[in-house]
């Protein structure tokens, strides 16, 4: 983590015989948070050609300020401090990401 962004690194790895496409994505998560907010939201994507039997890297990475939302109080994007979950595969289902939590 940077002072102002979140960043992934994955290994994505192709056991099959021919290259493919794989769509890796990364979504954050807002368990516990005050605001009424979506469960998971889309905040970078990556679309790569890995080749037969080879690995790659994948970069992601999503802005603290993509993170805030709106105060009506503040007039301005806050980002509520506490708990963030950050997944990371190839859909938003959780049964197939790679979840951690870190503390903003």
């Amino acid at each position: 983590m940077t002072d102002d962004a979140i960043e992934v690194q994955v290994a994505l790895a192709n056991a099959g015989d021919v290259s493919a496409d794989e769509v890796v994505q990364l979504n954050v998560g807002f368990p516990g948070k005050a605001l009424d907010r979506p469960i998971r939201m889309l905040r970078d994507f990556r679309r790569v050609n890995v080749g037969a039997g080879a690995t790659t890297i994948v970069r992601l990475r999503a802005q603290l300020g993509d993170l805030g939302w709106w105060s009506e109080q503040r007039h301005a994007f806050v980002l509520e401090p506490g708990e963030y979950t950050v997944s990371v595969g190839g859909s938003s289902d959780p049964a197939t990401c790679l979840t951690v939590s870190v503390r903003l």
